[in-house]
């Protein structure tokens, strides 16, 4: 059952390493057959192939910061798969499913192919070894053992068990020392004890002097702070400008009673100007000035346009006046008042059809005088002419043909001789079929003796007509075979031609000319009737007639404009009345006088705004000035506060000022005690720091701490005694040491048990491995791989398009060799070309997965596995890949090479049926456009399209359209067209179609059964 496809559809890569701030734009589109996917170097192309590679697993790994999201074709449904930091999320035609893993754990990374892992080895060995390999997945079963040192029995090592019973005997030594060094160490243990109680007491000594340090420095601050409590206590609250910031107050609030007193006076200034002011309260809005200007704009405008419209109406009637002057004729008012264009149009028409004619007559005349200059002479028969001429040229011909007849019957009779030595050699080596080809040749020697010579009697009849027709002088035209009587025919020829044209010419010149008479005459009386019809005066001719409809015709477009014109300056005169009498009745709101002068409407305008401006002044000066006097007003009571408060944080009023000054003038010493207090503060501070439980020396008199210091000295002084005396003991413990201590011996004990044990455990692991190893080897060499080798080798049939067939031997070591159907013998593996080896290569891998796949066929992805390739091996890997394709498994091509994209575009438009797309990542990515790919192909070797028969076409004529070569007897049997032995011209065409013509490789297929 055929698997179905897994198609990408689009792909979008969110997030991954090279990709972590931007991402990379969503790639769509993508074709169910090829994907070429282009792009320069750091465009993406490997984070897109490891993109596919995790998103046909799609396992949830809670380890990866990749983003990712893929649109694919699964069944016939449409899946959506989001992965997203590890956590991946699967949609089936819009409703979230189950994810489903599309691929094994360890099978995404064989479905990518680069041309390094298919051109590895080329070395029969090293081939067949990596062929054997491919078909495990890529590994190498008994490589692997051997680097894991698997074995079928334990290792035998006794240096672990040595060192083993070595680090026991060191421990038994090391105890028994260690009980020999008790007794010492009880006697050590009583001057230890000493030796911390005089240490105990050294440390209490150094607290005692701490503490007497500490209730010094407590008396020298309580002496301190009574000093200090002998000042003011109003003192303390002093910051020293205070004196300072009272004059700075004051001044700020005589200087803003000054402003407060400017503001006032201006704003009774203001208010007298509102008060004289002629306009209503509120001013003039300014959208009423701004209506004003647009109306005496439009006045202006308006004026412009009456005054253009008047000299528009001068200029037209002045126009007129000197056309109606240049008229060749006088007409009245009423004639010009009646004139249309109809009329004006037939005194056209007449003049063009009149002037016609007399263009025709003079042409005419000009072709007579030409006819009569030049008339040849000549009276000789045209057709005699012509029928010598006939005649000479057969007699020639038959000249010829007796000359060569010899030469005729002689060569068929060579030709029969050459078939009939050929067939003979043939019938004897070949086939004895051949000996039918003698009774052709027979037949054709009896034909060539069969033909009698005929020209000589052909040739009497044509003298016989040639003298009828009475055209030679003389008999000697027959010295040069008739060739100089045949050019002097020639010439009577032509000379008789050109006199019957000239005879025809001068017939058909007298006919025009009597029909271009009668259309003078017709036209004549046309005009009369027309002058008549229309009252106008007779006119000199068809020039002058001409001249005065032009002119009639640009009088009559003048009166139009003349028209229009006069209505354009009544409709301006209109307008401007209009604008000009509802601009009054606005100014006049106002109290101004009506004003016909635009001067004086624009000055009354001017006046206007001037107004309007003084009255907003005003009142701006007004709405100002009452904000400020506020602000002043505030200000200034807030500055009587912040002056009171000075006195207030003091504890005094503003009568209190000499006080102040007193308060001042202690400042400085108060501030010096002050200090003195803050050190000896951090005196205590100090001292107490260095005591564990200050408090615990509160109470105590200096004079009793001192005398308990002598005491506490006096016992610490003893230490150093004891000091010598635990050195010199643990001297003679240290002797008695063997140099290698418990922990040591211990430890060297645990380090062999454990050797011993990772020794025990590597061996069984190892034994295990063997095991396993001969399992996988008889599985690999099961039905299993039989299949696979199976489906591999039609693959390669496949590839190679029956050329090769691949031959797999059993046993222990699987052995290969290749067939070439053509030649019809076999192959090592090394014999093969580097182009078939890849294919090889490719048919195994991919015989591999399909025998993975459980459900679904997945698709493929080629790294640049043209590189380094020449024109016939990237021809064949990218066949390959389209008869890969062919087979509904989608196909991605990653390159950076612009040479590569051209190659598969050129096979792939011969492949109609195959689907295929170019990605450009530079374009998607906006490179620039130097890195994109470029519009070009390059061509590869192809193949010639073969001929489809024609309907009812036999074997024979096909085969010669076809050009089947024949056939060489020294070949083998596999390289013979296959022309020879298939007769229906169908089948034939079909099988060639597929590029399927010799016999080796029909056979190939079928073998297959295809």
């Amino acid at each position: 059952m055929t698997q179905p496809p897994v198609v990408f559809r689009e792909i979008e890569v969110r997030r991954m390493p090279g990709f972590i701030t931007t991402g990379m734009p969503p790639i769509t589109g993508l074709s169910a057959g090829v994907n070429i996917i282009y792009g320069p170097n750091a465009s993406g192309k490997t984070t897109l192939s490891r993109a596919i590679q995790r998103l046909i697993r799609a396992a949830a790994d809670p380890k990866s910061d990749d983003s990712l999201r893929a649109v694919l074709d699964v069944g016939g449904s449409e899946v959506l798969i989001d992965d997203a930091f590890g956590r991946v999320v699967c949609h089936r035609d819009g409703q979230q499913v189950d994810v489903e893993l599309l691929a094994p754990a360890d099978l995404p990374q064989r479905y990518l192919m680069a041309l390094d892992d298919l051109i590895a080895n080329d070395e029969d060995r090293g081939l067949a070894e990596q062929i054997v390999r491919e078909s495990s997945g890529g590994f190498g079963i008994q490589q692997a053992a051997q680097e894991l040192e698997f074995k079928p029995r334990p290792s035998g090592h006794t240096a672990t068990v040595r060192a083993l019973k070595t680090a026991t005997d060191q421990r038994q030594t090391v105890e028994k020392q260690q009980r020999e060094l008790a007794g010492r160490v009880v006697r050590r243990d009583e001057l230890q004890a000493e030796f911390d109680r005089a240490r105990d007491a050294a440390n209490l000594a150094k607290e005692l002097d701490d503490a007497i340090h500490h209730a010094r420095a407590r008396e020298a601050l309580n002496e301190a702070q009574e000093q200090l409590n002998t000042f003011d206590p109003r003192i303390d609250q002093l910051a020293g400008d205070e004196l300072e910031t009272l004059e700075r107050f004051r001044k700020q609030l005589e200087d803003g009673n000054t402003q407060t007193r400017e503001l006032e006076a201006k704003r009774v200034e203001a208010t007298k100007k509102l008060k004289a002011s002629p306009l209503p309260d509120g001013g003039v809005p300014q959208h009423r000035i701004t209506e004003l200007k647009v109306r005496l704009q439009r006045l202006r405008e308006l004026d412009g346009t009456r005054t253009s419209a008047e000299q528009s109406v001068v200029n037209e009637r002045t126009r007129l006046k000197e056309l109606r002057d240049k008229l060749p004729v006088g007409l009245s008012d009423e004639q010009l008042d009646n004139a249309t264009g109809e009329s004006i149009a037939g005194g056209f028409e007449w003049a063009r059809r009149a002037q016609e004619q007399r263009n025709r007559e003079d042409a005419l005349k000009q072709l007579q005088r030409l006819l009569t200059q030049n008339e040849p002479d000549g009276d000789a028969d045209i057709d005699s002419l012509r029928r010598g001429i006939d005649l000479l040229h057969e007699w020639r011909a038959l000249r010829q043909l007796s000359a060569t007849s010899t030469h005729l019957r002689r060569d068929p009779l060579v030709a029969a001789g050459i078939i009939a030595v050929v067939a003979l050699t043939m019938g004897l080596l070949i086939h004895p079929s051949w000996f039918f080809a003698i009774v052709f040749s027979i037949a054709l020697a009896a034909w060539s003796l069969a033909q009698k010579p005929t020209a000589s009697v052909d040739e009497s009849r044509l003298l016989d007509e040639l003298n009828e027709l009475d055209l030679a002088q003389s008999d000697s035209w027959q010295n040069d075979r008739g060739r100089t009587f045949l050019n002097t025919l020639q010439r009577d020829l032509a000379q008789a031609e050109l006199q019957h044209e000239f005879t025809r010419q001068q017939q058909r010149t007298a006919i025009e000319q009597s029909e271009i008479e009668k259309d003078l005459v017709k036209i004549t009386n046309e005009r009369l009737a027309w002058e008549k019809q229309h009252q106008f005066p007779a006119f000199a001719g068809e020039a002058e007639l001409v001249f005065a409809a032009e002119m009639l015709r640009s009088i009559l477009r003048i009166r139009s404009d003349l028209g229009a014109a006069e209505a354009a300056l009544q409709e301006a005169q209109n307008e401007f009345k209009q604008e000009l009498a509802a601009t009054q009745s606005s100014l006049a709101e106002f109290a101004f006088e009506p004003a016909a002068m635009l001067s004086e409407l624009f000055g009354q305008l001017t006046q206007l705004e001037d107004s309007g401006q003084e009255y907003r002044e005003a009142s701006k000066e007004i709405s100002d000035s009452t904000g400020t006097l506020e602000e002043l007003n505030r200000r200034n009571r807030q500055t009587e506060r912040d002056l009171a408060d000075v006195y207030v944080q003091v504890g005094l009023t503003q009568g209190d000022h000499e006080i102040l000054e007193g308060l001042l003038g202690q400042l400085d010493e108060f501030r010096t005690h002050q200090e003195q207090v803050e050190q000896q503060k951090g005196a205590v501070s100090a001292t107490a720091e260095r005591l564990e439980n200050p408090d615990q020396w509160a109470d105590c008199e200096i004079d009793q701490l001192q005398k308990e210091l002598i005491e506490s000295t006096a016992q610490a002084e003893v230490r150093e005694d004891l000091r010598q005396k635990l050195s010199e003991l643990d001297a003679e413990v240290g002797s008695a040491k063997t140099g290698v201590d418990l922990e040591t011996a211990l430890l060297n004990l645990a380090t062999s048990t454990d050797a011993l044990k990772e020794q025990r455990a590597n061996d069984l692991n190892a034994m295990l491995g063997n095991v396993l190893v001969s399992h996988l080897d008889r599985a690999d060499r099961s039905s299993e791989q039989s299949n696979l080798f199976g489906r591999a080798s039609e693959l390669f049939d496949e590839f190679t398009n029956f050329r090769h067939r691949l031959v797999v031997s059993g046993g222990e070591t699987p052995s290969f060799r290749a067939i070439d159907t053509s030649l019809g013998i076999e192959q090592e593996l090394r014999e093969l070309s580097s182009g078939t080896k890849v294919q090889l290569r490719l048919a195994v891998r991919v015989a591999y997965l399909e025998s993975q796949e459980q459900r679904w066929k997945l698709p493929l992805l080629l790294d640049e596995m043209l590189a380094t390739s020449d024109e016939q091996r990237a021809q064949q890997i990218i066949e390959a890949g389209i008869k890969l394709a062919r087979t509904g498994r989608q196909i991605f091509y990653l390159t950076a090479q612009h040479d590569e994209v051209g190659k598969w575009r050129t096979l792939l438009e011969n492949a109609q049926d195959v689907e295929h797309v170019v990605k450009d990542l530079a374009e998607i990515r906006q490179f620039d456009q130097r890195d994109r790919v470029p519009p070009m192909e390059l061509l590869l070797p192809t193949r010639d399209a073969v001929a489809e028969p024609h309907d009812g076409e036999d074997r024979a004529s096909y085969g010669k359209r076809i050009s089947v070569p024949s056939i060489n007897p020294r070949e083998s049997v596999g390289n013979i067209h296959l022309w020879y032995l298939i007769d229906d011209v169908e089948f034939l065409h079909r099988l060639l179609k597929r590029h399927i013509n010799r016999w080796g490789q029909f056979e190939a297929l079928a073998h297959r059964g295809s």
